[in-house]
């Protein structure tokens, strides 16, 4: 069965013009591991033939991190009305109206902060991707295995669907790894950053929230890890880092 995300693909497209056209806006939550999911897909066929049983991806709505004034832009953007929430910025909103003929029109939260994060998390996590010639500013997908690990071990999940993001975030991550040795073996990084991604990696899939999350609903988060790869790396810190860490999971 081949990975067909042209359904995928334009869910996402849709919110392309509100969240891909405001710089400031950082793309989190659901549409954030959708993304991350249709770019693994791409770029690595064993993540496609892993995430095809994840079809149709679930996530309807879009979450930012952001301000009250990246509110009121981006509903200007999309034309639609908005509503502020009166507790800070915690939680701001663009609200939407529709007509029962047209249910796919956008529905965008901008909220200030993610549960498990902490600004210096969220700020060390930013990442940018070009995905259908749309350049999106978001987390990257082991920042994003942070945050939904800490959804799971902290939020009832009852109608939720961050135990099942966490199952989906796995092959991303694992491509992400991937991704990044193959640019130290290219010479475009170093070493150096890809133990410094596999050390933060390990640091969340043995954090109590991952361990919860493993232990309570069965979580592989050993296969974040392109073990093979490092074991034959040509990183000698990297196969040292395989000896003496992964192999302890």
């Amino acid at each position: 069965m081949a990975f067909d995300r042209a359904g995928e693909v334009n869910e996402l497209q849709r919110f392309a013009p509100i969240i891909s056209g405001t710089a400031r806006a950082l793309l989190v939550g659901g549409q954030a591991v959708n993304l991350w999911c249709l770019w693994s897909s791409e770029h690595f066929e064993d993540s496609a033939s892993e995430l095809i049983k994840w079809l149709p991806f679930t996530s309807k709505d879009c979450d930012v991190i952001g301000d009250l004034d990246l509110l009121r832009e981006m509903s200007q953007l999309a034309n639609l009305p908005m509503r502020a929430f009166r507790f800070g910025q915690a939680t701001n909103l663009i609200g939407y109206r529709h007509h029962p003929a047209t249910p796919e029109t956008p529905f965008v939260e901008v909220l200030g902060g993610i549960c498990g994060m902490s600004h210096a998390d969220i700020q060390k996590g930013i990442t940018e991707v070009t995905f259908e010639s749309n350049l999106y500013r978001t987390l990257s997908p082991v920042a994003m295995l942070k945050a939904k690990l800490a959804n799971v071990a902290t939020i009832p999940q009852e109608k939720r669907q961050d135990l099942r993001h966490v199952q989906m975030l796995i092959p991303c991550v694992r491509a992400y790894i991937t991704y990044a040795h193959r640019q130290a073996e290219e010479g475009a990084q170093t070493a150096s950053f890809v133990k410094k991604m596999l050390t933060r990696t390990l640091d969340i899939v043995k954090s109590p929230h991952g361990v919860l999350t493993q232990q309570t609903h069965g979580a592989k988060l050993r296969n974040c890890f392109p073990v093979k790869l490092l074991e034959n790396s040509a990183f000698a810190s990297v196969r040292n880092f395989v000896d003496h860490q992964i192999t302890k999971l």
